[in-house]
C-alpha cells in the first residue's frame, strides 16, 4: 500500500474510537483498519485480514458480487453508501451494524473509508451528539463575523456577533425585512446579491452600527439547506482597516480548529438523529464557505489538499491545483525562499506576500502557515491560510493621501481655524491663526487667553452652549494677541475666526 495514504490513514484515524477500515475502491479488499476495528471484529491478527474483502470478514449473507459491484459504483458516483445490517466478527459474534462508506481521494488515488458502528453503543452516541451540538453553536455564535440566515426576505436566524452589530435582541430581529439593515441607497446592490447568491461574490453596504452612523460592511450570501427550507445564509464582516488584519489570524485560528473539531465529530456519529445531523451540517457549511484560502501540501511542496475558495481565488480547477507545485502561485522566489527558511527555524510563517493568478495578474495576501505533524510528531507537510488583502492596501493608500490633502488644506487655510478640547486648550491652529494671536511656539494655549477681558463670560457661555447643541455656531468677540496686543483696541472692531470644539 501507498505509504502516504498509509500515513494519512493512521494520522486521522489510529486513536480514534470508532471502527475505521480502509478498502480498495474496486473490490473492496482491506487495505489498513484501526484498533477500533480489531477489537469489533475479534481480530487477534490484523495481517491475516489484508487483502480480504470487507464483505466477507463481516460474514454478510445477502450481498452477491454483483450487489457489491452497484454499491461500488454508486460510491464514485455520489461520494457516499449508508446502510444498517446484521454482521459477526470472525469469532461468529452477532451485532447489528450501522455501516458508512465515504469516497476518499487522497493525491489522486481513489479508496472508500468504512465506518463500522456496533448500535448498542447508541446511546451513549446521542449524548455526545448532543453535548456537540452545543459546542457547534458556541462556535456559531463567537464566529468573528455576523451571520444572518434569511427566506423571502425574512430574518428567521442570526448570530450573537451580529446581534452586538444591531445592539438589538433576537425576538425584535426575526420576521423582519433583511434589506431594511442597509441604507437606502445601497439597498439594490444588497437585493441583486440575495436574488442571485454565489460563494465568493463578494459587496460593499452600508448598515447601522452601534453608536455610530451609516458604516460599511463587506456581505456574502449563498443557498444553504435549514431545517429542509432552501434559505439565504448571509456573512456581515465589519469594513473597517484597523480592524481587518487582526480578524484574519483569530478566523484562521477558530476555522482551523473547528474544521478539525467537525470532521472527527461528524464521521463519528454520522446518520445518528436527523436534526443533529443537519445542525451539523449547517456548523460545517459555515465554516467551508470562509472566504479564506487553504492549502496543504505534502514534504516537496506539491499541493494536496484545496478549498473550494482556493480555486475561485487563483483562478484555477481543483483538478489542476492538485499536484502542483506550491512556489508556482508566488509571484516572487525570494518571498518563497524566505518563508521556507522560516518554517524551518520557527515552524510557522505569519506575513504580507504577493501571490499570482492563474491569468498572470498580481495580488496581495495576509498568509499564515505552520508545518503539519502526525501523531507520532513526525512532519507530513504545510498548510496556508491567506486572504486576499488588494482592497485592504489600496484603501489604506487612499486614507494616507486623504489625510495629506486635508492637512494641506487646514494649514493653508486663509481663515484662522483653531480646535479647542473640552476645556477650551487650543488643540491645533493653522498658520493664519498663528499669525492672528501672534504665537510663536507650539506650547499649549487656553482660548479664552486670547480673548477680551470683557468678551470672556460671553465666549465661556457660548462655548458651553456649542457643545450642548453639537454644532458650530459662528461667535464674534474682541481678541488679544499673545503679547498682549488688542486688535484693534482702538476701534474696539469684533475679530471672527472659526472655532472647532472636540
Amino acid at each position: 500500500m501507498n505509504s502516504s495514504i498509509e500515513s494519512y490513514f493512521q494520522t486521522f484515524f489510529k486513536q480514534s474510537s470508532q471502527a475505521v477500515i480502509l478498502v480498495d475502491c474496486m473490490c473492496m479488499e482491506i487495505l489498513e483498519m484501526n484498533a477500533a476495528a480489531i477489537l469489533l471484529y475479534e481480530i487477534e491478527n490484523k495481517v491475516d485480514f489484508i487483502g480480504v474483502s470487507f464483505f466477507d470478514i463481516s460474514n454478510f449473507e445477502d450481498f452477491p458480487s454483483e450487489k457489491i459491484e452497484i454499491i461500488s459504483k454508486q460510491i464514485l458516483t455520489s461520494g457516499n453508501y449508508s446502510f444498517s445490517a446484521p454482521i459477526k466478527s470472525v469469532k461468529q459474534k452477532e451485532f447489528y451494524a450501522e455501516i458508512t462508506i465515504t469516497l476518499i481521494n487522497f493525491q489522486n488515488q481513489k479508496n472508500f473509508i468504512i465506518t463500522v458502528s456496533d448500535q448498542s453503543e447508541a446511546n451513549n452516541n446521542k449524548l455526545e451528539l448532543e453535548q456537540n451540538r452545543e459546542t457547534y453553536k458556541s462556535i456559531y455564535n463567537k464566529l468573528p463575523d455576523g451571520v444572518v440566515i434569511h427566506s423571502n426576505g425574512k430574518i428567521i436566524s442570526c448570530n450573537d456577533t451580529f446581534l452586538r452589530y444591531k445592539n438589538i435582541k433576537r425576538k425584535n430581529l426575526y420576521g423582519t425585512d433583511f434589506l431594511d439593515l442597509f441604507n437606502p441607497e445601497d439597498r439594490d446592490s444588497v437585493s441583486s446579491q440575495i436574488e442571485n447568491p454565489v460563494k465568493g461574490n463578494l459587496i460593499i453596504a452600508r448598515g447601522l452600527k452601534i453608536d455610530d452612523e451609516w458604516h460599511k460592511f463587506t456581505l456574502e450570501s449563498f443557498e444553504e439547506n435549514f431545517f429542509e427550507k432552501q434559505v439565504i445564509v448571509t456573512f456581515i464582516s465589519d469594513y473597517q482597516l484597523q480592524e481587518d488584519l487582526a480578524k484574519e489570524q483569530l478566523r484562521a485560528n477558530i476555522a482551523s480548529e473547528a474544521n478539525a473539531m467537525l470532521e472527527k465529530e461528524i464521521n463519528k456519529h454520522k446518520e445518528t438523529r436527523k436534526k443533529l445531523e443537519q445542525s451539523q451540517e449547517i456548523s460545517k457549511s459555515v465554516f467551508n464557505s470562509s472566504i479564506d484560502t487553504i492549502i496543504s501540501t505534502d514534504l516537496e511542496n506539491r499541493i494536496s489538499e484545496v478549498s473550494p475558495s482556493a480555486c475561485y481565488t487563483f483562478g484555477y480547477e481543483m483538478d489542476e491545483l492538485l499536484g502542483k507545485k506550491s512556489y508556482e502561485l508566488y509571484a516572487y522566489d525570494h518571498e518563497f525562499k524566505e518563508i521556507e527558511e522560516q518554517l524551518k527555524i520557527d515552524g510557522f510563517y505569519v506575513g504580507e506576500i504577493t501571490n499570482i493568478r492563474k491569468d498572470g495578474t498580481y495580488f496581495t495576501s495576509f498568509l499564515s502557515c505552520a508545518a503539519m505533524k502526525n501523531a507520532e510528531g513526525h512532519q507530513i507537510g504545510f498548510m496556508g491560510i491567506s486572504r486576499d488583502i488588494t482592497d485592504i492596501k489600496k484603501a489604506e493608500i487612499e486614507l494616507v493621501e486623504s489625510e495629506k490633502k486635508y492637512k494641506d488644506l487646514f494649514i493653508n487655510l486663509s481663515d484662522a481655524v483653531i480646535v479647542v478640547d473640552a476645556e477650551n486648550i487650543i488643540y491645533e491652529l493653522n498658520t493664519a491663526a498663528k499669525l492672528l494671536f501672534q504665537i510663536v511656539d507650539d506650547k499649549p494655549n487656553n482660548l479664552i487667553d486670547f480673548v477680551f477681558e470683557e468678551d470672556k463670560k460671553y465666549v465661556y457661555k457660548k462655548s458651553k452652549e456649542f457643545r450642548k447643541k453639537g454644532h458650530i455656531v459662528n461667535v464674534e468677540f474682541r481678541i488679544k494677541t499673545k503679547k498682549g496686543i488688542f486688535v484693534p483696541s482702538i476701534y474696539q472692531v469684533r475679530q471672527s475666526m472659526r472655532v472647532i470644539i472636540l
